[in-house]
């Protein structure tokens, strides 16, 4: 008996038909039962890494409003601080986030102003998305758990990739009668951050099992004369909403 549970928070067709097609793997391409069930968690990890979308590493300085004034001068509001509006991402969603910014130097008048210099360091502190990429360089540290192969992210630096290990779960247990593969992601917004949201979840195993099934037709019709169906023809091609 083969298992493979990508999570254990969700179940569906997508799921049986891996199942199946795991076992189709130890017949046509002669994998043994763990080799079948890690290649086809790594093909649905691909799946779901391809429709996680990855927020930009700075806002774009269209988001980020310095209240009402003119940009290039700025009153002071409180002291010696001013109030400011920035948008950031938060959990794969975009938020308003008010701050104060001290600002120097002062007009010929002896008010205080903003230099574009001024700007420029409130906006690189500000402006930056701090974890950019975490979603999907989580699902590459799943991938690289199971594989011998590494997955390159040139996006992620050492503190990202600390952060997406500490939130990832991957266990194999393997009795001899049965191997069975579980995969956690552990980011709380790791679904918000798919393209399509929940739905694609169910988008991405779709994609993997026709992809898996596409490959061992050509061996199955090579070797043994039996053709391979795909298993989700509806979603071949379709793009994520």
């Amino acid at each position: 008996m083969v298992a493979v549970d990508i999570s254990a928070d969700y179940d569906g067709a997508p799921l049986s038909v891996l199942s199946d097609l795991i076992r189709q793997r130890q017949k046509y391409l002669g994998e043994s039962a763990a080799d079948a069930v890690i290649a086809t968690g790594i093909d649905a990890l691909v799946s779901l890494r391809t429709l996680t979308r990855v927020a930009p590493r700075t806002i774009p300085r269209r988001d980020v409003r310095w209240g009402k004034s003119d940009p290039q001068y700025i009153t002071y509001a409180r002291g010696s601080f001013r109030r400011t509006v920035v948008t950031r991402w938060r959990n794969g969603r975009r938020v308003n986030i008010v701050k104060w910014m001290k600002v120097d130097g002062t007009t010929k008048r002896g008010k205080p102003r903003a230099t574009s210099a001024d700007l420029r360091r409130a906006f690189d502190a500000w402006g930056k998305v701090k974890n950019s990429g975490l979603a999907r360089r989580a699902l590459g540290i799943a991938m690289n758990r199971l594989s011998t192969r590494q997955v390159k992210d040139e996006r992620a630096d050492m503190r990202l990739a600390r952060i997406a290990a500490a939130n990832v779960m991957v266990r194999k247990t393997d009795t001899g009668g049965s191997f069975m593969l579980q995969i956690r992601d552990g980011l709380g917004y790791a679904v918000q951050a798919l393209q399509g949201g929940p739905a694609s979840i169910d988008l991405a195993l779709k994609r993997a099992a026709n992809k898996i099934a596409g490959r061992l037709c050509k061996v199955a019709e090579r070797k043994f004369g039996e053709r391979v169906a795909t298993p989700f023809p509806e979603v071949k091609g379709r793009r994520a909403r």
